[in-house]
């Protein structure tokens, strides 16, 4: 009998001994950021839920950036570990930046769509129609290469397109369209689904202009690669996991993801913007709508990047032509 209690006293020892370990482990360091657009779903849900804690990271910072080019600038300038951010800004970040980056997963794909008042637009051949105000962001956006993309499918005359855009921020856009200001914008989603949610009309989306394909993926600073593979081959575990949760429980997903795109979370980008200026508010449906406009997938479709590649290196936006394999890095997706 004293035998067996010494032996369970032994066995409680090495039990408290592991889960002292396991509490006192040290935590990987990660700078997390985001696009404020729907790229932000498998970020926020995985934040939620506490994924990113139970893999051992320790969330230093968790942000989102108003445009992917805002955040592609960001990454650029190493100051962040990890990025949800859609593929047109992901690619001119890896090309152009000082920071050697690599898209290590997939999140979906397509993503953008034209949106139009109601009676204003019969059909696309109208945006060459003079007088005609069309909203897009920056030249070399995904929203403006979704543009030239359009332009190019529907053989549209592109100086007379051009000279009706007008340029602003997608949050700007939604507002100016609600108040007759525009009278269509090319967005990306969730603002797709959220204008089409207030009543506007939805023309075309990226599946309407083949092979307009474009989407969000998963990007890391190669130091995170070099430093420490294992952080990230649990990020890409982790966005799996996370997308197989959105693609399972699409409903629940949404009303996480409305949640950090609302005033409701802290990390808002451009909260004081949006409280003076009385921006539609976002809502689960919206959200859920959005879902179902992309198609989630974890795996990395070189060809669609390379095409996109092309796209940016014909229209001028990245000045060096590019391979998709120098911007990739598939061994963590088996």
């Amino acid at each position: 009998m004293k035998i067996f209690f010494i032996i369970l006293i032994c066995i409680m020892a090495i039990i408290l001994s592991c889960g002292s370990d396991q509490s006192t482990a040290p935590h990987i360091p990660l700078r997390v950021a985001t696009e404020f657009s729907h790229c932000i779903c498998c970020a926020c849900v995985a934040y939620e839920k506490g994924w990113y804690q139970k893999e051992g990271f320790e969330i230093k910072t968790y942000q989102s950036y108003v445009t992917g080019e805002a955040l592609s600038s960001a990454l650029g300038g190493g100051y962040i570990d990890v990025a949800y951010v859609g593929l047109i800004p992901a690619i001119e970040a890896c090309s152009t930046g000082t920071t050697p980056l690599k898209i290590v997963s997939g999140i979906y794909r397509y993503g953008y769509g034209l949106v139009a008042r109601p009676g204003k637009l019969k059909n696309i051949k109208d945006l060459e129609t003079e007088h005609t105000s069309i909203g897009c962001s920056r030249e070399g956006s995904g929203a403006d290469v979704f543009l030239q993309k359009t332009i190019e499918a529907y053989r549209l005359d592109s100086k007379r397109v051009i000279r009706n855009i007008v340029r602003m921020k997608p949050h700007q856009m939604l507002i100016a369209l609600r108040k007759g200001e525009l009278d269509a914008v090319f967005v990306p989603e969730h603002r797709v689904s959220m204008a089409e949610g207030y009543g506007f009309k939805t023309m075309l989306t990226c599946k309407d202009v083949p092979p307009c394909i474009f989407g969000a993926v998963l990007v890391v600073k190669e130091s995170l690669i070099k430093e420490n593979p294992e952080a990230v081959r649990r990020l890409v575990h982790l966005n799996r996991r996370t997308i197989d949760y959105i693609k399972s429980r699409p409903a629940d997903a949404a009303i996480i993801t409305s949640r950090h795109l609302s005033l409701r979370m802290k990390q808002t980008a451009q909260r004081e913007f949006i409280e003076k200026n009385d921006i539609m508010e976002i809502t689960p449906e919206m959200c859920l709508l959005a879902t179902k406009r992309v198609e989630y997938n974890h795996s990395i479709d070189k060809q669609n990047i390379q095409e996109a590649i092309d796209c940016l290196t014909r229209l001028k936006f990245i000045k060096k032509p590019a391979k998709a394999e120098d911007i990739v890095e598939t061994r963590f997706l088996d």
